[in-house]
């Protein structure tokens, strides 16, 4: 009887050590990302863009990280599976958030790369490329006419022609 006792507890103290291992890898994965966070809110005050971008790239992927970590290792500890679900969801949410409030301050940032844009056509300007709809400073081109006041949700490659900032708006994104 004894000797299952002694089994049964080691078994309980290689369960909490694991599990020790794992909850904790994923608090320091957490700490990580809000110390990124903080770094973004002084560079946003002094109108650093650039550095809140990198910080936007750095906490991405430690949100990758910790989801991975999580979904791999995490379901060991329930409720810290659950919890930290919960937080990288909305790690996800800020970033994208302050991706939008860099890309509303410095979009030249983003030239070349893809961005997601949903927005509300309010109106729009004919010209020599399609229909022009202002997002900000930048203007995505339709070829076809736009329907005023859709909502339009859309992955597009940003660029820069003639010192403009443009996507060009494709039906099938």
């Amino acid at each position: 009887m004894i000797n299952k006792i002694k089994f049964i507890l080691s078994l309980f103290f290689v369960y909490i050590s694991i599990v020790g291992v794992v909850i904790f890898s994923l608090f320091i994965i957490e700490e990580a990302f809000q110390t990124a966070m903080f770094g973004t809110w002084p560079a946003q005050d002094a109108g650093r863009w650039d550095i809140v971008k990198d910080g936007i790239v750095l906490m991405e992927s430690i949100t990758w990280t910790g989801k991975t970590v999580n979904t791999f290792f995490g379901w060991i500890q329930p409720f810290a599976f659950i919890s930290y679900g919960e937080y990288f969801k909305s790690a996800k949410f800020y970033t994208i958030a302050l991706k939008a409030k860099c890309l509303a301050n410095d979009p030249e940032l983003f030239i070349g790369e893809t961005i997601e844009i949903k927005l509300r056509i309010k109106r729009f300007v004919k010209n020599k490329l399609g229909y022009m709809v202002r997002f900000g400073r930048i203007g995505i081109i339709f070829k076809e006419k736009p329907e005023l006041n859709s909502y339009i949700e859309f992955k597009g490659k940003l660029e820069q022609i003639d010192g403009k900032l443009m996507i060009f708006y494709e039906k099938n994104n």
